[in-house]
């Protein structure tokens, strides 16, 4: 609710700008007449949200309700911005234009450029799709691979031209990722990620969205969801076919089915190998679970809470916890 009334804010707030500055113009005096109608992306920071609508920027602090608007009489080095992002860790704002064109807003409001990018002589295009962030990096993912911003130096640290447009990317603690339309790609973080013989396709399918979390990582074609059941709707079957699917990603190693009776536990294993014979493996006991752990054949395992917290509490290091 609280996003949903913020958001409304800033949609308000965005049609009183556009009014409030062709309102302002006096004559004789030069004025940014920019329209704010259309948001299209918004960054929170610790202390204000910074949002871009209809190509212009501006930022509003809920503390005191300031709204600034950010623009060339303000500082910044252009016009016409396609995305934002904010990097914590650089405690920065990205500021990416159409043109290629980049500025660094600053917490103190101060600005530094980095035209690097827009002055790159490129045979591909250099529309940029998306912006994501990593500690202080953040990546552009471009019509024809990555390019490498190291927001707290001020500098584009690499660029890995993969003949891809990408859409998405993101790194766990031993690999990094690619989303593509012709699949899903990754390489080791210890490779040269500027050399496309290092990525490696993991998946054919379409990939839009990524995130990694815990340095894990996941990701679908639709940026993924929540499924909602209720009783007699057929939840074990999409349990099944979800685990089925998960467990021939190249990157899982293993899917739980966790249950919290012993009798569900039972019931789950019999409804499983009524789908498929031998697809899951059932266990009786924590002794048998951790064998199921360790066979790299189980991929699919049905146990209860119980068991499992017993095995983790009597193996603090196994390697699950690193999966």
């Amino acid at each position: 609710m609280r996003k949903a009334i913020l958001s409304l804010f800033l949609v308000l707030a965005a049609v009183a700008l556009t009014t409030q500055k062709a309102c302002a113009a006096t004559i004789g005096s030069w004025k940014n007449m920019l329209s704010y109608s259309t948001i299209t992306q918004i960054e929170s920071t610790d202390s204000k949200v910074y949002v871009l609508a209809s190509g212009g920027l501006f930022s509003y602090n809920p503390t005191d309700g300031e709204v600034q608007t950010y623009d060339k009489t303000t500082g910044l080095s252009d016009c016409g911005i396609a995305h934002i992002r904010w990097c914590p860790a650089a405690k920065r704002l990205m500021v990416l234009y159409d043109n290629g064109n980049i500025d660094l807003l600053c917490a103190d409001g101060s600005v530094i450029n980095l035209p690097d990018y827009y002055n790159k002589t490129l045979t591909e295009s250099k529309t940029v799709n998306l912006l994501t962030v990593q500690g202080k990096y953040v990546f552009m993912c471009t019509a024809f691979g990555v390019v490498k911003v190291n927001v707290a130096n001020a500098e584009i640290a690499d660029t890995y031209n993969l003949a891809l447009s990408i859409n998405d990317v993101a790194a766990t603690s031993k690999k990094m990722f690619a989303a593509t339309n012709q699949g899903l790609y990754s390489a080791p973080l210890t490779a040269n990620l500027s050399d496309k013989n290092e990525w490696k396709k993991l998946s054919g399918r379409a990939y839009k969205n990524l995130f990694s979390l815990n340095a894990k990582l996941y990701g679908t074609r639709d940026a993924g969801g929540y499924v909602w059941h209720t009783t007699g709707s057929g939840k074990t079957l999409t349990s099944f076919k979800a685990a089925q699917l998960a467990s021939n990603l190249p990157y899982i190693e293993k899917v739980l089915f966790v249950v919290d009776r012993k009798d569900l536990d039972y019931q789950t294993m019999k409804e499983y190998d009524r789908f498929q014979k031998g697809a899951a493996n059932g266990n009786t006991s924590t002794k048998e679970l951790e064998k199921q752990l360790n066979n790299s054949k189980s991929r699919i395992i049905i146990t209860t809470i119980q068991k499992l917290a017993n095995f983790i509490k009597k193996n603090q290091v196994f390697s699950l916890h690193d999966l």
